[in-house]
């Protein structure tokens, strides 16, 4: 039989070691956003750098999130 002792030990040490395996389990997201301007085509932009990064080991959805928008008009000169 355990003693009240060990029993609130171990319950306290399970309450502690959940919340940082949990966070150790965690892996960080990295988020990729592009401005496309004029005639680019976004669909194989985004195609071909999807398919380089994955070559790296980023998948979007496991640990990459990307955001692309087009621009319309023409790009101004300074």
């Amino acid at each position: 039989m355990i003693g009240r002792r060990k029993y609130i030990t171990l319950l306290g040490g399970a309450a502690t070691a959940g919340p940082l395996m949990a966070r150790a389990q965690q892996s960080k997201v990295y988020r990729i956003g592009a401005l496309l301007v004029g005639n680019a085509d976004m669909n194989s932009f985004r195609t071909e750098l999807r398919e380089e990064l994955r070559r790296y080991g980023y998948v979007e959805g496991q640990n990459l999130i990307f955001e692309f928008q087009q621009g319309h008009g023409e790009p101004r000169s300074r």
